[in-house]
């Protein structure tokens, strides 16, 4: 990439071209009776007239080849950087912003690592980050230097400063070339820009469970390079189990969702016994780490029906002889011993490649991992039919909270 004197020996070897296709015309005239002052004139000037005619035919050729040049490094650069659209769908071709998740401050960081930090893989987010150039490599090592230049031994100008375009496209960095004129701001001037959707993503997606059901409230990481080291962004999903992260550098990043921690068991709530006066009903830890409970309390509509015991597993927490024969009625607190649920084991993590910038991640899918524990309330009455009359919970609502905060409401069926 010795631009200028290869340039300087292409126009000579044109020049030397253009007198050798006069040779022929030199030999007729001496075939016919040798040099004359007027031959020699006639000789001289049209040599003169070609070689200024191929002057400044071949310039215009030179300095056409060079625009192209120019133009063909300005892509390598951007390329280098960003990589290679075109490419994108083999998953491994992202450039300098796949592995450092950022822009490089000058062109040297493409081919020099300087103290940017060296590549490694993350165990925890299962994602590599750091400097894996060269991303554009020269022929030599002594040439290192051409990369800077572009085919008229300009210096690139290279930028990071953000400037809105008048169509309304953000360019984040820009390459530009002064041309043949080595001036900046003219007509010859060529140039690249990245744009920041060409650098950033919003990356979304659904939680749900392997019913379809959106889970609300699960935890979702997303992990990428920075400066070439991991980061991450978390999230919790929405009732509809929508995430989403926005300003995400593109490249192969990793993505994981846990359940949010406690779940009702869907279908569990059953109103069991010969007069179907008990309720029973099953939550499980959804979550990686364990849950303590220590209170309980339950909300439902029979009036003016109570309870008289209540089993947290198998452990039973309430019984109205405890308290002087009364008895458990809607909304009572009921406090008993820490008991915890055991997390699941770690979730899954999910490599995906972000590659434009709006991406719609296929849904993730949740399986319960942890514990499961069942609740029974215990010998639902009333007094209105005669004292202590069995009352039948099957098709009431009810409505369970937690001391976590944990919150769930479901109808009691028959087994």
């Amino acid at each position: 990439m010795q631009h200028t004197v290869d340039s300087r020996q292409e126009k000579n070897s044109y020049i030397l071209s253009t007198i050798y296709c006069l040779l022929p015309t030199f030999y007729c005239l001496l075939n016919k009776g040798g040099f004359t002052l007027l031959t020699v004139i006639i000789i001289l000037t049209l040599m003169g007239v070609a070689a200024g005619i191929a002057t400044t035919f071949i310039g215009k050729i030179l300095t056409e080849r060079r625009e192209l040049t120019t133009e063909e490094e300005l892509m390598a650069l951007k390329e280098a950087i960003i990589g290679n659209p075109s490419h994108k769908q083999d998953k491994n071709n992202f450039g300098y912003l796949g592995n450092m998740g950022n822009l490089p401050v000058t062109l040297q960081d493409l081919y020099m690592r300087g103290d940017q930090p060296g590549y490694i893989l993350d165990p925890v987010a299962r994602l590599g980050a750091g400097w894996a150039g060269p991303y554009i490599t020269p022929l030599l090592r002594e040439e290192l230097s051409s990369l800077l230049t572009d085919a008229f031994g300009n210096i690139y100008e290279y930028t990071t400063t953000e400037y809105i375009r008048a169509d309304g496209e953000i360019v984040s960095a820009r390459i530009l070339s002064y041309g043949d004129d080595k001036k900046p701001g003219t007509e010859d001037d060529k140039e690249v820009e990245i744009l920041r959707r060409e650098i950033y993503s919003t990356v979304s997606g659904f939680v749900t469970d392997s019913a379809g059901t959106p889970i609300g409230g699960a935890p979702v990481t997303l992990y990428y390079p920075y400066r070439g080291s991991v980061h991450s962004l978390s999230i919790t999903t929405n009732v509809e189990g929508l995430f989403q992260f926005t300003n995400v550098p593109n490249g192969i990043r990793t993505v994981k969702a846990a359940g949010g921690g406690l779940r009702y068991v869907e279908g569990s709530a059953l109103a069991t016994g010969e007069n179907k006066d008990n309720l029973t009903f099953k939550i499980t830890n959804w979550g990686e780490g364990a849950v303590t409970l220590n209170s309980i309390r339950l909300v439902f509509t029979l009036s003016p029906a109570y309870y008289e015991e209540v089993y947290v597993g198998s452990t039973r927490v309430f019984n109205y002889l405890d308290f002087n024969g009364q008895r458990g009625t809607s909304n009572r607190l009921i406090n008993f011993s820490d008991t915890t649920i055991p997390g699941g084991e770690s979730v899954n993590i999910t490599r995906v490649p972000i590659n434009s910038d709006n991406i719609l991640l296929p849904n993730i899918v949740l399986y319960p991992r942890g514990g499961t524990l069942l609740i029974k309330y215990v010998n639902f009455k009333n007094d209105v039919s005669g004292p202590s009359s069995p009352v039948s919970v099957y098709g009431a609502s009810f409505t369970v909270t937690f001391s976590n905060g944990s919150q769930f409401s479901f109808i009691a069926q028959t087994p």
